[in-house]
């Protein structure tokens, strides 16, 4: 049985180093997976491209995936020359707004494909748009696990509202936009806001973002609540402590904190970014009153949608692992697949 090795660069967030970003969760739950259907798989983290030589060789692996760009690919001429028989692949978690703000991301792609490096895209639009830039990528999508057991929405704390709006703060991730919505949401009802969000992490220009949204705060019956970042498990502790959570991102490949949410039975509000919610939760980003509207949509109606959602995420995931073993044992898809994600056609 094949041996699948996925490799991640080390992060610092918060005290818990390398550990507890969503690329870290994401590897790892498609690691448990690929265990469960009696492959050998194993995730490990290194400090830079050096350490992927021993950390190959330690495990004997058949598939070493790198999960997401930041080895160059010069560093393949040497690692293929060591390991010959081993299947490389760079694993890419971005949709293309994303890639743009990489600035190297085309020519690293195409580096790899030059050295027979795979390339894969956990987004099938983003697969479809190299596929159709003449590459010739394939798609592995994320996989998230049933947690059990799911915990039960808090109730409400009367004339209280907790919002959590979390991730990395990043200008794609809207968070100023989403501020502003459930300000608007809780003085509609007469409630005190209490907005949470991770500061651990602020990225691409997130300065400014998180500037503007602490001037909303600054005045007004509500609250900006600042935490750091936590690991998976303490992640899903403070989950439980939200009424909502919020995630009308500009773009998105899964989002791991959305399903996050919906394995705890919290209701939503994402946008068409996150593919396999359900419509009906869905906002414009960049209409503040759609989003306020989604929010006393899935209050109003939370059971219905929180079922709703945790089935979209299971069917997902239970269509995901069966791409995943299909790739692995040699029965890839064609890439002259039509556009639309197959995984759309299971919910329309």
């Amino acid at each position: 049985m094949k041996r699948i090795l996925f490799i991640l660069k080390n992060t610092n967030y918060g005290n818990y180093p390398g550990k507890a970003s969503g690329l870290r969760c994401s590897a790892q739950f498609v690691s448990d997976m690929l265990n469960d259907l009696g492959f050998v798989s194993e995730v490990v983290i290194v400090t830079d491209n050096n350490d992927i030589d021993r950390e190959v060789t330690r495990f004997a692996a058949n598939v070493a995936i790198i999960e997401a760009l930041w080895v160059v690919p010069e560093k393949f001429d040497i690692l293929k020359k060591l390991h010959p028989t081993v299947e490389w692949v760079v694993r890419l978690h971005s949709e293309l707004p994303f890639l743009a703000n990489e600035g190297i991301s085309i020519d690293w792609i195409r580096g790899y494909t030059e050295r027979d490096v795979r390339v894969a895209f956990n987004s099938y639009r983003t697969y479809a748009d190299f596929v159709s830039l003449g590459f010739y990528p394939f798609y592995l999508p994320n996989y998230y696990p049933k947690l059990t057991p799911a915990a039960k929405a808090v109730q409400q704390t009367p004339g209280l509202l907790n919002v959590g709006c979390f991730g990395a703060i990043r200008p794609l991730k809207n968070q100023f936009t989403q501020a502003v919505a459930a300000i608007d949401y809780a003085e509609s009802k007469g409630l005190y806001l209490k907005f949470h969000m991770n500061i651990g992490r602020v990225e691409d220009h997130g300065a400014s973002v998180l500037k503007s949204i602490k001037s909303l705060f600054a005045f007004g019956n509500r609250e900006l609540i600042q935490h750091g970042w936590y690991d998976h498990d303490n992640f899903l502790f403070l989950l439980d402590q939200m009424d909502i959570a919020l995630s009308v991102s500009f773009t998105e490949t899964f989002s791991i904190v959305t399903a996050d949410a919906v394995s705890r039975r919290i209701p939503i509000v994402t946008s068409p970014e996150v593919t396999w919610a359900d419509p009906d939760v869905m906002a414009t980003p960049t209409d503040a009153y759609t989003i306020t509207q989604k929010m006393d949509l899935v209050l109003r109606k939370a059971k219905k949608y929180t079922d709703s959602n945790l089935l979209r995420l299971h069917n997902f995931s239970s269509s995901a692992a069966i791409w995943w073993q299909d790739e692995l044992l040699g029965k890839p898809k064609s890439i002259e697949e039509p556009v639309k994600p197959w995984w759309r056609r299971l919910f329309s």
